[in-house]
């Protein structure tokens, strides 16, 4: 009878204990967060970022966005980035409502705000503090709210940034696939390159059947290497600039090392040139389809001209 008892009791102890483990919550939440309106991609058209009295602007014309008042094309990659964290706010746990922002860079020497519209109607507004040490979370504030609450991303990592870091480095890009034509122009050589497609039948379990394949030749009908065609546009069919010369025209430069024309419905151009001094290892170049003048870094050019070289060889010596 005694055994059953104390069976009892250890039964109702685990019992007590399991439904303790099962409701208890040590992390609940005793407080209210803020709604977060979510807010279409789409709707949004222009971008502030404000940091020590600095302000970017960035604006959507015709599908792409801008950098004002220059008007540089954007990275599409780092514009994306910035207009998820203005649409999709994830506020997940309030931090401090002691109005002590200095700890977290929240006041108005250290904070960066960030401001989304659409159109002319402000959508979003957030101070930016610092980022969490896991820097999975950053430390923000809401207009009117003067609680410090945890946003769910490093928003620092993304916006931290000057008009430089926000330009589309992009200065050559196109699908191989495309290119009809090439033509290459390098100190004293000078080779115009047509794309042919050849037919080819082949006879496979007594069945004949054919199939296409690209080739390349000379204006003189001489025969190119498919293979070092197709290494060549590895290379440049996907090119970031080091950096921007603004203040140099293209008009300045003359004479370049090598010029390089791919040409489908588009015409690409390249042109590369000597460095500007005798220190800089990045080489000045202009581009068809950028409007700016920019650099190369010198681990670029040497790659596409060992690729030239390469193909200037082969024909001379075919």
């Amino acid at each position: 009878m005694k055994l059953t008892k104390e069976r009892l009791i250890l039964l109702s102890i685990m019992i007590v204990l399991i439904l303790y483990l099962v409701f208890h919550n040590p992390d609940r939440t005793l407080y209210q967060l803020p709604e977060i309106n979510k807010i279409k991609l789409a709707d949004i058209s222009k971008i502030e970022i404000i940091q020590k009295g600095k302000d970017i602007i960035l604006e959507k014309r015709d599908k792409n966005w801008q950098i004002d008042p220059k008007g540089y094309p954007a990275d599409p990659d780092k514009i994306d980035k910035i207009l998820n964290m203005i649409a999709n706010l994830t506020i997940t746990e309030l931090i401090s409502k002691s109005k002590n922002y200095l700890r977290y860079d929240l006041t108005d020497d250290k904070k960066l705000m960030l401001k989304g519209f659409s159109g002319d109607i402000l959508k979003r507004e957030i101070d930016i503090g610092k980022a969490a040490s896991t820097h999975w979370h950053t430390h923000i504030r809401l207009p009117g709210d003067p609680n410090v609450y945890f946003a769910r991303g490093d928003f620092r990592r993304v916006l931290d940034v000057d008009v430089n870091d926000l330009r589309d480095m992009k200065v050559l890009s196109f699908i191989p696939g495309d290119i009809q034509q090439i033509s290459i122009f390098k100190g004293q050589a000078e080779l115009h390159l047509s794309q042919m497609i050849k037919k080819v039948e082949a006879d496979k379990e007594n069945q004949v059947r054919s199939h296409e394949i690209i080739t390349w030749q000379t204006d003189e009908g001489k025969a190119v290497e498919t293979m070092d065609i197709d290494d060549l546009f590895y290379t440049l069919s996907d090119i970031d600039c080091e950096k921007y010369l603004d203040n140099i025209p293209k008009s300045k430069f003359k004479d370049p090392i090598f010029t390089i024309k791919l040409k489908s419905n588009i015409l690409y151009e390249l042109s590369v040139f000597e460095p500007i001094d005798k220190e800089s290892k990045d080489f000045p170049s202009i581009s068809a389809t950028n409007n700016y003048t920019f650099e190369l870094p010198e681990s670029t050019v040497k790659t596409i001209k060992e690729k030239l070289d390469k193909i200037i060889k082969y024909m001379m010596d075919s």
